[in-house]
């Protein structure tokens, strides 16, 4: 299973810890976790490194919001792709 989503946020409360696009969401072998990989729009290093909890929020066409809880995620320069945000998230908040 895959989802994409042309944005995303990362959530520490109400504070945006990152804002993302070229979301893309796969299932983990686990069938209950899920990796997130995104590229980065703009970036609180300090909230993703040490606000908790944080949660990942994606966009969906018809004005919907899925939502999940991050268990460990990280940011990371690229080169074909400038700055990506990779997560691995838990089950649904939905």
């Amino acid at each position: 299973m895959e989802l994409r989503g042309a944005a995303g946020v990362v959530r520490w409360v109400y504070h945006t810890a990152a804002a993302l696009t070229d979301c893309r969401i796969t299932r983990a072998e686990d069938q209950r976790h899920y990796h997130v990989v995104a590229r980065v729009v703009e970036a609180n290093t300090f909230m993703l490194e040490h606000a908790q909890p944080l949660v990942f929020e994606l966009a969906l066409a018809g004005g919907r919001t899925w939502r999940w809880p991050i268990e460990s995620c990280g940011v990371s320069d690229d080169a074909d792709h400038g700055v990506v945000f990779r997560a691995y998230v838990g089950p649904s908040l939905q």
